[in-house]
C-alpha cells in the first residue's frame, strides 16, 4: 500500500501553511527524485466529488527540508490562499506524475483553526 506521513496537522486560517510529508510505498520511503512533477491541492473532503478549497500547485526539490531520493516533499500555500476558508478541516491531495505516468495518494485529513490575529 501507498502511505503518507504529514506534520504540522493543525493550521490556522490567514497563515502561511507549510507542510513536509513523506511518500511511502509498502512502509519504505519512496524514491521521487524522477518525477516530472509532484502536484498538491486542498479538498473539503474525502469523497469522490470533493471541492477544491485550494488549487494546485507544484512542489518543488528545493524546498526547504525536501528528499525527494528519501520520498520527503515540501511545500507552502500562501496566507492569500488560506484567509478565506472556512472549513474546520481538509484532506491534503498529492499527485506524482513521472513522464506520462500519474500516482495519486490517498487523501490526509489536516484541522483548520479560524485565526483571530489581524
Amino acid at each position: 500500500s501507498i502511505k503518507r506521513l504529514m506534520s504540522n496537522t493543525t493550521k490556522f486560517t490567514g497563515d502561511d501553511w507549510d507542510f513536509v510529508v513523506t511518500l511511502s510505498q509498502n512502509g519504505q520511503p519512496l524514491d521521487v527524485s524522477g518525477a516530472t512533477s509532484i502536484k498538491i491541492q486542498v479538498v473539503d473532503q474525502n469523497s469522490r466529488t470533493p471541492s477544491i478549497l485550494i488549487p494546485s500547485i507544484t512542489a518543488s526539490s528545493a524546498y526547504s527540508g525536501a528528499n525527494w531520493a528519501n520520498g520527503v516533499v515540501g511545500f507552502s500555500f500562501s496566507a492569500s490562499s488560506t484567509s478565506s476558508i472556512l472549513s474546520n478541516n481538509a484532506w491534503l491531495e498529492i499527485q506524482k506524475e513521472e513522464g506520462s505516468k500519474k500516482t495519486t495518494w490517498p487523501r490526509v485529513r489536516f484541522d483548520i483553526a479560524i485565526g483571530t490575529i489581524a
